[in-house]
């Protein structure tokens, strides 16, 4: 069974900063074919399309743009705990 890994997460916010696949693949030092993979594991795990694409651009679908992108502290979080989390909000 697939499960969510951090190279999904990077791999989705790469694509969407730079709206490409090739920008995507050269920073982050893989091939066009690997994010094209990586792409598609997260789309299999989530079952929702994450981009529109077209031959000149990519963006993000609603229902990535619904959870927002990651910021640089969840990915570490990510990272550091070898799963997604996320701070709780806090009841006030």
């Amino acid at each position: 069974m697939l499960s969510l890994e951090l190279k999904h997460l990077r791999c989705l916010v790469t694509i969407i900063d730079t709206g490409s696949f090739t920008d995507a693949a050269l920073e982050l030092e893989v091939s066009q074919a690997a994010v094209s993979r990586t792409l598609a594991g997260l789309k299999s795990l989530l079952g929702v399309r994450l981009l529109d694409r077209s031959s000149r651009s990519v963006a993000p679908t609603t229902a990535s743009a619904m959870h927002g992108r990651p910021s640089d502290a969840e990915l570490q979080n990510f990272s550091a705990a070898g799963k997604y989390t996320t701070p709780r909000p806090s009841c006030a």
